[in-house]
Protein backbone atom coordinates (compact mmCIF):
# COMPACT_ATOMS: atom_id res chain seq x y z
CA UNK A 1 0.00 0.00 0.00
CA UNK A 2 1.77 3.32 -1.03
CA UNK A 3 1.73 6.18 1.23
CA UNK A 4 -0.89 8.24 -0.18
CA UNK A 5 -3.76 5.58 -0.07
CA UNK A 6 -2.38 4.83 3.38
CA UNK A 7 -3.29 8.32 4.30
CA UNK A 8 -6.78 7.86 2.74
CA UNK A 9 -7.59 4.72 4.23
CA UNK A 10 -6.41 5.72 7.96
CA UNK A 11 -8.57 8.64 7.78
CA UNK A 12 -11.44 7.08 6.12
CA UNK A 13 -13.42 6.11 9.30
CA UNK A 14 -13.34 9.50 10.03
CA UNK A 15 -14.43 10.72 6.84
CA UNK A 16 -17.54 8.59 7.11
CA UNK A 17 -18.16 9.38 10.46
CA UNK A 18 -18.55 13.27 8.77
CA UNK A 19 -20.43 12.58 6.04
CA UNK A 20 -22.89 10.18 7.88
CA UNK A 21 -23.55 12.67 10.50
CA UNK A 22 -24.08 15.26 7.86
CA UNK A 23 -26.64 13.05 5.48
CA UNK A 24 -28.29 10.39 7.62
CA UNK A 25 -27.73 8.40 5.36
CA UNK A 26 -24.63 5.65 4.39
CA UNK A 27 -25.40 5.49 0.91
CA UNK A 28 -24.75 8.90 0.72
CA UNK A 29 -21.89 8.96 3.13
CA UNK A 30 -20.19 6.27 1.32
CA UNK A 31 -20.97 8.16 -2.19
CA UNK A 32 -19.13 11.41 -0.97
CA UNK A 33 -16.31 9.66 0.71
CA UNK A 34 -16.13 7.62 -2.80
CA UNK A 35 -16.09 11.24 -4.07
CA UNK A 36 -12.98 12.14 -1.98
CA UNK A 37 -10.73 9.35 -2.53
CA UNK A 38 -11.34 9.85 -6.67
CA UNK A 39 -9.92 13.58 -5.69
CA UNK A 40 -7.08 12.43 -3.24
CA UNK A 41 -6.15 10.32 -6.60
CA UNK A 42 -5.88 13.35 -8.37
CA UNK A 43 -4.47 16.20 -6.05
CA UNK A 44 -1.08 17.09 -6.22
CA UNK A 45 0.11 16.33 -3.13
CA UNK A 46 2.79 19.16 -2.48
CA UNK A 47 -0.21 21.39 -2.38
CA UNK A 48 -1.12 19.66 0.82
CA UNK A 49 0.07 20.28 3.97
CA UNK A 50 -2.14 17.85 5.89
CA UNK A 51 -3.38 15.09 4.38
CA UNK A 52 -6.38 14.49 7.20
CA UNK A 53 -7.14 18.80 7.24
CA UNK A 54 -7.33 18.40 3.19
CA UNK A 55 -9.45 14.95 3.08
CA UNK A 56 -11.99 16.76 6.00
CA UNK A 57 -12.23 19.88 4.11
CA UNK A 58 -13.33 18.43 0.67
CA UNK A 59 -15.23 15.67 2.70
CA UNK A 60 -16.91 18.50 4.49
CA UNK A 61 -17.70 20.96 1.47
CA UNK A 62 -18.84 18.24 -0.81
CA UNK A 63 -21.21 16.50 2.22
CA UNK A 64 -23.29 20.36 2.36
CA UNK A 65 -23.85 19.98 -1.23
CA UNK A 66 -25.48 16.49 -0.96
CA UNK A 67 -26.98 17.90 2.09
CA UNK A 68 -28.47 21.07 0.16
CA UNK A 69 -29.89 19.17 -2.52
CA UNK A 70 -31.44 16.70 0.02
CA UNK A 71 -33.43 19.17 2.14
CA UNK A 72 -35.52 19.60 -1.30
CA UNK A 73 -36.48 16.09 -1.49
CA UNK A 74 -36.93 15.52 1.91
CA UNK A 75 -39.52 17.81 1.90
CA UNK A 76 -41.29 16.42 -0.04
CA UNK A 77 -40.70 13.04 0.98
CA UNK A 78 -43.67 10.42 1.65
CA UNK A 79 -44.55 10.44 5.35
CA UNK A 80 -41.81 10.40 7.94
CA UNK A 81 -38.02 11.00 7.01
CA UNK A 82 -35.59 8.17 9.44
CA UNK A 83 -31.61 8.23 8.79
CA UNK A 84 -30.60 4.97 7.51
CA UNK A 85 -29.81 2.81 10.55
CA UNK A 86 -26.52 1.28 11.08
CA UNK A 87 -25.52 -1.89 13.11
CA UNK A 88 -23.22 -0.43 16.04
CA UNK A 89 -21.01 -2.98 18.47
CA UNK A 90 -21.89 -3.48 21.57
CA UNK A 91 -18.39 -3.36 22.20
CA UNK A 92 -17.29 0.42 23.48
CA UNK A 93 -13.95 -0.63 22.66
CA UNK A 94 -14.38 -0.84 18.94
CA UNK A 95 -16.01 1.94 18.50
CA UNK A 96 -13.68 5.08 17.61
CA UNK A 97 -16.47 7.96 17.71
CA UNK A 98 -18.89 8.97 20.35
CA UNK A 99 -22.22 6.64 19.99
CA UNK A 100 -23.99 9.71 21.35
CA UNK A 101 -23.83 11.13 18.52
CA UNK A 102 -25.33 8.36 16.27
CA UNK A 103 -28.48 7.63 17.75
CA UNK A 104 -31.54 8.48 15.66
CA UNK A 105 -33.18 10.93 17.71
CA UNK A 106 -30.08 12.82 17.16
CA UNK A 107 -29.68 12.97 13.49
CA UNK A 108 -33.32 13.58 13.88
CA UNK A 109 -32.52 16.76 15.96
CA UNK A 110 -29.51 17.60 13.49
CA UNK A 111 -32.07 18.22 10.90
CA UNK A 112 -33.11 21.16 12.65
CA UNK A 113 -30.11 23.15 11.58
CA UNK A 114 -28.81 25.02 8.03
CA UNK A 115 -26.38 22.87 6.42
CA UNK A 116 -23.98 25.00 7.95
CA UNK A 117 -24.55 25.31 11.50
CA UNK A 118 -24.67 21.35 10.98
CA UNK A 119 -21.28 20.85 9.20
CA UNK A 120 -19.94 23.32 12.23
CA UNK A 121 -21.81 21.53 14.98
CA UNK A 122 -20.71 18.33 13.82
CA UNK A 123 -17.15 18.69 13.29
CA UNK A 124 -16.91 20.83 16.26
CA UNK A 125 -19.00 19.20 18.88
CA UNK A 126 -19.81 15.39 17.50
CA UNK A 127 -16.02 14.79 16.33
CA UNK A 128 -14.19 17.83 18.19
CA UNK A 129 -12.33 18.93 15.59
CA UNK A 130 -10.80 22.49 16.32
CA UNK A 131 -11.70 26.14 15.08
CA UNK A 132 -8.44 25.98 12.71
CA UNK A 133 -9.69 23.05 10.79
CA UNK A 134 -13.55 23.55 10.76
CA UNK A 135 -13.04 27.25 9.54
CA UNK A 136 -10.94 25.92 6.25
CA UNK A 137 -13.44 22.95 5.62
CA UNK A 138 -16.69 25.12 5.27
CA UNK A 139 -15.05 28.58 4.33
CA UNK A 140 -15.73 31.26 6.93
CA UNK A 141 -13.70 32.96 9.56
CA UNK A 142 -12.93 31.15 12.99
CA UNK A 143 -15.26 33.81 14.15
CA UNK A 144 -17.81 33.27 12.19
CA UNK A 145 -17.97 29.86 12.76
CA UNK A 146 -17.79 30.23 16.73
CA UNK A 147 -21.33 32.32 16.10
CA UNK A 148 -22.97 29.46 14.02
CA UNK A 149 -21.72 26.76 16.55
CA UNK A 150 -23.70 29.19 19.29
CA UNK A 151 -26.82 29.28 17.01
CA UNK A 152 -26.98 25.87 16.38
CA UNK A 153 -26.07 25.00 20.04
CA UNK A 154 -29.55 26.90 20.48
CA UNK A 155 -31.21 23.82 18.90
CA UNK A 156 -29.04 20.83 19.58
CA UNK A 157 -26.75 19.57 22.12
CA UNK A 158 -25.17 16.76 22.53
CA UNK A 159 -26.30 14.01 24.75
CA UNK A 160 -23.83 13.07 28.12
CA UNK A 161 -22.02 9.78 27.61
CA UNK A 162 -23.87 7.03 29.01
CA UNK A 163 -22.02 3.82 30.72
CA UNK A 164 -22.31 0.50 29.58
CA UNK A 165 -24.11 -0.43 32.33
CA UNK A 166 -26.52 2.17 31.44
CA UNK A 167 -26.69 0.79 28.26
CA UNK A 168 -27.37 -2.62 29.30
CA UNK A 169 -30.03 -1.46 31.20
CA UNK A 170 -31.46 0.11 28.42
CA UNK A 171 -31.61 -3.10 26.61
CA UNK A 172 -33.01 -4.85 29.28
CA UNK A 173 -36.04 -2.38 28.89
CA UNK A 174 -35.78 -2.81 25.24
CA UNK A 175 -35.93 -6.89 25.84
CA UNK A 176 -38.70 -7.26 28.07
CA UNK A 177 -40.62 -4.59 25.84
CA UNK A 178 -39.85 -6.71 22.94
CA UNK A 179 -41.34 -10.10 24.74
CA UNK A 180 -43.66 -8.00 25.71
CA UNK A 181 -45.05 -6.89 21.80
CA UNK A 182 -44.32 -10.32 20.66
CA UNK A 183 -46.03 -12.35 23.40
CA UNK A 184 -49.30 -9.93 23.71
CA UNK A 185 -48.93 -8.98 26.68
CA UNK A 186 -51.03 -5.60 26.76
CA UNK A 187 -50.42 -4.59 30.13
CA UNK A 188 -46.85 -5.15 30.75
CA UNK A 189 -46.26 -3.66 27.36
CA UNK A 190 -48.42 -0.59 28.88
CA UNK A 191 -46.28 -0.51 32.01
CA UNK A 192 -42.99 -0.03 29.99
CA UNK A 193 -43.94 3.25 27.78
CA UNK A 194 -43.85 6.52 28.43
CA UNK A 195 -46.64 8.78 28.88
CA UNK A 196 -44.93 10.69 25.80
CA UNK A 197 -44.43 7.62 23.99
CA UNK A 198 -44.06 7.87 20.02
CA UNK A 199 -43.94 5.24 17.20
CA UNK A 200 -42.36 6.71 14.17
CA UNK A 201 -42.47 4.30 10.83
CA UNK A 202 -40.78 5.25 7.53
CA UNK A 203 -41.48 3.39 4.28
CA UNK A 204 -40.63 5.82 1.96
CA UNK A 205 -43.42 5.39 0.02
CA UNK A 206 -42.27 2.28 -1.27
CA UNK A 207 -43.50 -0.01 1.15
CA UNK A 208 -46.60 0.12 3.59
CA UNK A 209 -46.35 1.85 6.67
CA UNK A 210 -48.12 4.72 9.05
CA UNK A 211 -47.88 8.37 7.21
CA UNK A 212 -47.58 9.76 10.43
CA UNK A 213 -46.26 9.06 14.05
CA UNK A 214 -48.27 7.17 16.31
CA UNK A 215 -48.99 8.52 19.94
CA UNK A 216 -50.78 7.57 23.36
CA UNK A 217 -49.99 4.45 25.17
CA UNK A 218 -53.04 2.60 24.18
CA UNK A 219 -52.99 3.43 20.45
CA UNK A 220 -49.38 2.72 20.39
CA UNK A 221 -49.89 -0.90 21.90
CA UNK A 222 -52.60 -1.51 19.51
CA UNK A 223 -50.26 -0.77 16.79
CA UNK A 224 -46.96 -2.46 17.89
CA UNK A 225 -48.86 -6.05 18.60
CA UNK A 226 -50.84 -5.34 15.52
CA UNK A 227 -47.32 -5.47 13.47
CA UNK A 228 -46.45 -8.29 14.81
CA UNK A 229 -49.42 -10.36 14.74
CA UNK A 230 -48.27 -10.09 10.76
CA UNK A 231 -45.07 -11.11 10.87
CA UNK A 232 -45.90 -14.30 8.47
CA UNK A 233 -44.83 -18.19 9.70
CA UNK A 234 -41.13 -18.06 9.75
CA UNK A 235 -40.12 -14.74 11.75
CA UNK A 236 -36.51 -14.02 12.25
CA UNK A 237 -35.48 -11.52 15.15
CA UNK A 238 -32.02 -10.38 15.82
CA UNK A 239 -31.53 -8.07 18.65
CA UNK A 240 -28.36 -5.62 18.09
CA UNK A 241 -27.46 -2.14 18.58
CA UNK A 242 -28.73 0.11 16.02
CA UNK A 243 -26.62 3.42 16.25
CA UNK A 244 -25.24 3.04 19.94
CA UNK A 245 -29.23 2.27 20.89
CA UNK A 246 -31.35 -1.21 21.67
CA UNK A 247 -32.53 -2.60 18.38
CA UNK A 248 -34.15 -5.35 16.35
CA UNK A 249 -33.56 -6.62 12.87
CA UNK A 250 -36.88 -8.40 11.65
CA UNK A 251 -37.93 -10.64 8.89
CA UNK A 252 -41.64 -11.84 8.51
CA UNK A 253 -43.40 -10.58 5.43
CA UNK A 254 -40.47 -8.26 4.69
CA UNK A 255 -37.22 -6.87 6.79
CA UNK A 256 -37.79 -3.98 9.63
CA UNK A 257 -35.02 -1.88 11.94
CA UNK A 258 -36.60 -1.11 14.84
CA UNK A 259 -34.55 1.25 17.15
CA UNK A 260 -35.57 1.36 20.83
CA UNK A 261 -34.99 4.64 23.04
CA UNK A 262 -35.06 4.24 26.81
CA UNK A 263 -35.34 7.02 28.83
CA UNK A 264 -35.66 6.31 33.15
CA UNK A 265 -36.30 2.77 32.35
CA UNK A 266 -39.53 3.27 30.05
CA UNK A 267 -39.88 3.37 26.21
CA UNK A 268 -40.18 6.91 24.78
CA UNK A 269 -39.17 6.48 20.96
CA UNK A 270 -39.52 3.47 18.83
CA UNK A 271 -38.46 3.64 15.28
CA UNK A 272 -39.47 1.47 12.16
CA UNK A 273 -37.40 1.55 9.01
CA UNK A 274 -39.18 -0.25 6.57
CA UNK A 275 -37.93 1.77 3.49
CA UNK A 276 -36.09 -1.18 1.49
CA UNK A 277 -33.51 1.41 0.04
CA UNK A 278 -32.24 2.22 3.75
CA UNK A 279 -32.30 -1.36 4.93
CA UNK A 280 -29.62 -3.22 2.28
CA UNK A 281 -26.47 -2.36 3.54
CA UNK A 282 -27.73 -3.31 7.05
CA UNK A 283 -28.77 -6.66 6.61
CA UNK A 284 -25.78 -7.14 4.38
CA UNK A 285 -24.01 -6.60 7.91
CA UNK A 286 -25.85 -9.60 9.15
CA UNK A 287 -24.96 -12.03 5.78
CA UNK A 288 -24.47 -15.35 7.99
CA UNK A 289 -28.00 -14.58 10.22
CA UNK A 290 -30.15 -13.70 7.06
CA UNK A 291 -28.64 -16.30 4.55
CA UNK A 292 -31.48 -18.18 2.37
CA UNK A 293 -34.11 -14.98 3.26
CA UNK A 294 -34.56 -12.73 0.43
CA UNK A 295 -33.30 -9.26 0.67
CA UNK A 296 -35.42 -6.05 1.10
CA UNK A 297 -35.76 -5.15 -2.19
CA UNK A 298 -37.37 -8.98 -3.00
CA UNK A 299 -40.51 -9.49 -1.21
CA UNK A 300 -42.86 -7.28 -4.11
CA UNK A 301 -46.41 -8.02 -1.87
CA UNK A 302 -45.05 -5.42 0.38
CA UNK A 303 -44.16 -2.47 -2.17
CA UNK A 304 -46.50 -0.27 -3.04
CA UNK A 305 -43.74 1.07 -6.18
CA UNK A 306 -40.89 0.77 -7.14
CA UNK A 307 -38.78 3.93 -8.87
CA UNK A 308 -42.15 5.36 -9.01
CA UNK A 309 -44.06 2.43 -10.67
CA UNK A 310 -46.68 0.80 -9.04
CA UNK A 311 -46.21 -2.96 -8.53
CA UNK A 312 -48.83 -5.27 -9.02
Amino acid sequence: MSVDVAEYEAARPKLMAIAYRMLGSVVEAEDVVGDVALRWSAVERSDIRSAEAWLVTVTTRRALDVLRSARLQRESYPGVWLPEPIATTADPADEVERLETLTLGFLLLLERLTPIERAVFVLHDALDYRYPTIAEAVGRSEDACRQTLHRARRHVTVPGRRSEAELARAEGIAEQFMMATFSGDTDRLLALLAPSIAVVSDGGGIVHAAMRPVTDRDRVARFLTNLTSRMGADPLALPCRLNGEPGLLLHGDGWAAVAVEVVDDLVTNVRVIVNPAKLERLVESFEAAAAGRPGPFETPTRFRHRGGHTLR
